[in-house]
């Protein structure tokens, strides 16, 4: 039987790798010089970079575990020393085995950044609030279904994940959002959305029922600060809604509309109802008098001409509305 020759590549092959395997051992450590982990449990592959020619030694040294964290000291140093000894106390011999890189790892706990439905919504406003410039305080925006627990579960797991959101109309109420979940520059995949968007204005508020008849006061209508979802919301001030009447009958604790306030033929708000006394202003060129003894024998609002009564002479007149109980005519 004739011996095996060996040449000399593969006699220097042999060498090398002789030499590497005692040099390098079988595992090589690459100590980092930071470390910031997500569990209190630090193992061997949070704080350095593990290779092996073998695959299994490379996941079982890359496992061991190096310190636990507790709640009263969440950064502390690793010394390389420390390594070794963890290492050789989980069954590794010293040739097996070569370290490089830092001499300690500064290791710190930082509670892992998954992604929440807050975080969702709280994009979705700054989104809003590009579109509808109010104060952010008086914009709400509130998921109307779940969506980062519906999430497959390596995806919401995920630490540092970032989210974007687009409306797709601007308004309030119920608003489609396009929603983009991102992990550095990387889209992991992009889902619609629906918002619901509130706005917070000043409107008039119905204490009691109102019904037609009724002149509204301070007694019947109260003014406050509302969220709503509508964008045709009526912001009313107390002189387009005191000393008026509504429409229909309002139930107690309604936001009323200019719609539901009672007006003139013209559209204005009523200021002088029928029946009502009115001052009137008689003007004759450069002269005027004042009628204190006048009745409005129609409603009317500024600018609107109302039949009026003369109750000194019983004489029907015509004048034209100025405002609150105040008529101007004028005599040719």
């Amino acid at each position: 039987m004739k011996k095996p020759v060996i040449t000399c590549g593969v006699a220097l092959t042999l060498m090398l790798n002789i030499f590497t395997s005692a040099v390098f051992g079988d595992i090589v450590v690459k100590l980092k010089e930071e470390s910031t982990v997500r569990s209190t449990q630090v193992l061997l592959r949070d704080v350095a970079t593990v290779t092996s020619r073998d695959s299994i030694h490379q996941v079982k040294a890359g496992a061991i575990e190096l310190i636990q964290l507790d709640d009263l000291n969440l950064s502390q140093s690793i010394a390389k020393n420390a390594v070794r000894n963890r290492l050789l106390l989980a069954g590794w011999s010293l040739t097996e085995f070569t370290i490089t890189g830092s001499s300690s790892v500064n290791v710190t706990f930082r509670e892992p950044q998954t992604l929440t439905d807050t975080d969702v919504e709280q994009a979705a406003h700054k989104a809003m609030l590009e579109i509808i410039k109010v104060n952010p305080d008086d914009l709400t925006v509130c998921l109307q279904n779940i969506f980062v627990p519906s999430l497959q579960k390596d995806i919401r797991e995920m630490d540092e994940l970032r989210v974007e959101v687009t409306p797709q109309k601007p308004s309030v109420g119920l608003v489609m959002m396009s929603v983009r979940i991102l992990r550095d520059k990387q889209l992991l995949f992009t889902r619609t959305a629906a918002f619901n968007v509130r706005k917070r204005q000043r409107v008039a508020i119905a204490r009691v029922s109102l019904t037609r008849d009724v002149t509204l006061d301070d007694r019947s209508v109260l003014f406050e600060n509302r969220f709503v979802t509508s964008d045709d919301m009526d912001e009313l001030d107390p002189s387009q809604v005191f000393g008026q009447s509504v429409r229909a009958n309002i139930a107690a604790g309604s936001i009323l509309q200019l719609r539901d306030i009672q007006t003139s033929r013209t559209g204005a708000v009523i200021v002088v109802k029928k029946g009502e006394s009115v001052k009137v202003i008689a003007v004759a060129g450069k002269l005027q008098t004042v009628l204190h003894n006048a009745e409005a024998m129609q409603d009317g609002g500024i600018g609107d001409t109302i039949r009026l009564m003369n109750r000194d002479t019983q004489r029907e007149i015509f004048g034209k509305v100025l405002g609150p109980g105040m008529i101007k005519i004028q005599i040719r």
